[in-house]
């Protein structure tokens, strides 16, 4: 696929019903991408629709939320497999506002993650790259269920008290980013809080 969402678990026509986006300023919604549909109507019969033929009823398929009907079949525009490398940094919340369009263009594939207590973003730059990484690596603090589960539970906890939410907010920050070595990647090397990753072969 040329994009992907944010979830694995996510099917093509639910992709397509609900506007899933990738990542990259540059990219539209995965929608965009889809080529022709292949429903079941509610009276039984089986109709392909795409912008050439029937628009109208395709176009009302995409974020339609399955109100056309039964999604049978999807054709999508589609490209070779591809690496990505990725590097991850941490910044000021106010230093990203003030040049975020440099920073949403400094690659190809960016995403933000926002910890408003902490007052910190970090910001996750990746690119197509013909490298070849390492085994996949991560830590305890990463994998340990225990901290997974900890870290919820701080977090449901505070939810009502704004200091306690603050502490949860920022051991949340560090267990994900200050201590963390890549699940994902196949490849990992760390300076400071910065991080290169990595990505196998993105595949549909």
């Amino acid at each position: 696929m040329i994009n992907l969402g944010s979830i694995s678990d996510q099917t093509l026509a639910g992709m397509l019903t609900t506007a899933t986006h990738g990542t990259g300023v540059r990219h539209r919604v995965l929608s965009t991408h889809v080529q022709a549909v292949r429903l079941l109507l509610a009276n039984g019969t089986k109709v392909t629709c795409s912008r050439d033929h029937q628009p109208d009823l395709f176009l009302a398929t995409l974020c339609g939320l399955g109100g056309t009907g039964i999604i049978l079949e999807i054709r999508m525009e589609v490209r070779p497999a591809f690496r990505l490398r990725e590097v991850q940094e941490t910044f000021k919340f106010s230093d990203v506002i003030d040049n975020f369009d440099v920073v949403a263009h400094s690659a190809e594939f960016v995403r933000l993650w926002w910890w408003p207590q902490a007052d910190k973003v970090r910001m996750s730059a990746m690119d197509k790259t013909q490298e070849v990484g390492l085994n996949p690596r991560s830590t305890p603090m990463r994998s340990s269920d225990l901290t997974y589960n900890s870290i919820n539970a701080r977090t449901e906890a505070g939810s009502g008290i704004r200091s306690s939410d603050i502490t949860s907010s920022n051991f949340s920050f560090s267990s994900e980013f200050l201590f963390q070595v890549s699940t994902f990647g196949l490849g990992d090397s760390r300076l400071g809080s910065s991080k290169i990753r990595l990505y196998p072969l993105m595949t549909a």
